[in-house]
């Protein structure tokens, strides 16, 4: 599908990356699967945004080998009653801890700094077995 100019993404990948070292091992296992873009997601809560940490954000955080590129993204905010949002794109880490539950303002930032968000495990499936 590349010669074709199809390139396959996975834009919602929990991978940590606390050092650049670890590139060239997370890029064979994503070529594994032909995955051609990974974005991998520093993710938390909003006191305690920590988990799968990642070493660099914006272009200091991209790793290619060929037609392979691994990125830095985040999954923030994230609540079980509202949803998870994806951003992609952004030069550093968006969150507001006092302001957790506005998406509006994270949307905004994130518009701001020119980067991508948007919806992910939309909260409708807690409410299909009520």
């Amino acid at each position: 599908m590349v010669d074709k100019g199809w390139y396959s993404a996975d834009d919602h990948l929990h991978i940590s990356r606390p050092v650049d070292g670890l590139n060239p091992y997370i890029s064979k296992m994503m070529q594994a699967e032909d995955v051609n873009v990974s974005n991998l997601l520093l993710f938390g809560l909003a006191r305690r945004f920590h988990n799968c940490v990642q070493y660099a954000h914006g272009p200091d955080g991209l790793y290619r080998e060929g037609d392979y590129i691994l990125a830095t993204g985040q999954e923030n905010p994230r609540t079980h009653f509202l949803c998870h949002v994806v951003t992609l794109g952004s030069h550093s880490p968006v969150n507001f801890p006092e302001e957790y539950l506005i998406y509006r303002r994270f949307f905004e930032e994130v518009q701001r700094r020119q980067a991508l968000s948007g919806f992910a495990h939309f909260a409708i499936e807690k409410l299909v077995g009520q």
